[in-house]
């Protein structure tokens, strides 16, 4: 997804002739179309994120659906919003009643008055219950990863896993994250996370964490590795290793999709993609 907007600098859409020449543009630059300046090269990505703070509340609605009309053209156009909890949203209300959205992921923080605050759930339950009103496909609980993450809205894991998504969870729209069924490659990181990674000859470890990651409801789960040893901190596997060892133990999985390297940049220059192809 390409992100639109944000909660800086100036942005406007200035008349219905703007939102079309704009979806022209993200169509032709970031998604199915051509051009010649295409900023990604050959990369196609899904769709776009409208996370408009700024500006005026006119023509969003129209650029949604002139984005969504080039879904016709053969590739769905995937639309989605990252909206303040107060509802309806001050900016992008009218565009979200289009019916176009497929995921909604609301921002339940820097918003008191419809946020968690000191074990007090109430408000924001109130503000999911009045989102999930919306005609959009699926509706995500946006939160802060830390304390130090926004000026207010932490939600402690205790209070999450046991007041919050118990309120929440079973809102017919309620999205989650990997637990949807709607993803269809995940690619873990098996490195840098000393518990669940290969160490020293040991695939233990990330042979069981590999079996839990296949529980998932997802269509193909992938080994994310680094192509070289100074690509992570530790979770490197030499090639024999990962060829004799780790994908014997792997492959036979019915989620096995492959192998993700980090990076490009690394295995350009240790050709480790190369020398495991055969073999994935």
């Amino acid at each position: 997804m390409l992100s639109i907007g944000g909660g800086a600098g100036s942005y406007t859409l200035t008349s219905t002739n703007d939102a079309q020449q704009v979806a022209t543009y993200l169509w032709n630059n970031f998604l199915g179309g051509q051009s010649s300046s295409r900023p990604l090269g050959d990369a196609v990505l899904d769709g776009i994120d409208f996370d408009i703070e700024e500006g005026t509340t006119q023509h969003w609605d129209e650029l949604a659906r002139y984005l969504s009309g080039y879904s016709k053209q053969g590739k769905k156009v995937y639309l989605t919003a990252a909206p303040q909890c107060p509802f309806p949203d001050a900016w992008m209300g009218g565009a979200l009643k289009t019916g176009l959205f497929d995921y909604v992921w609301v921002q339940f923080y820097n918003n008191p008055p419809c946020q968690y605050s000191s074990g007090n759930i109430a408000k924001l339950v109130n503000a999911w219950n009045q989102w999930n009103s919306i005609p959009a496909t699926k509706i995500f609980l946006g939160l802060p990863a830390a304390p130090n993450a926004a000026g207010s809205g932490f939600i402690p894991v205790a209070d999450l896993t046991s007041k919050v998504l118990p309120a929440i969870k079973s809102s017919a729209k309620y999205g989650g994250a990997l637990k949807t069924g709607l993803f269809d490659y995940v690619w873990v990181q098996f490195y840098n996370n000393p518990p669940c990674q290969y160490s020293s000859g040991n695939i233990a470890k990330l042979v069981n964490a590999w079996n839990q990651w296949n529980s998932i409801p997802a269509t193909k789960i992938f080994l994310g590795l680094p192509a070289a040893p100074n690509a992570a901190g530790s979770g490197f596997i030499p090639v024999a290793d990962l060829t004799s060892k780790v994908l014997p133990a792997i492959k036979s999985s019915a989620k096995y999709g492959g192998v993700m390297l980090w990076s490009k940049y690394y295995d350009d220059r240790t050709g480790y993609s190369s020398s495991i192809k055969s073999s994935v």
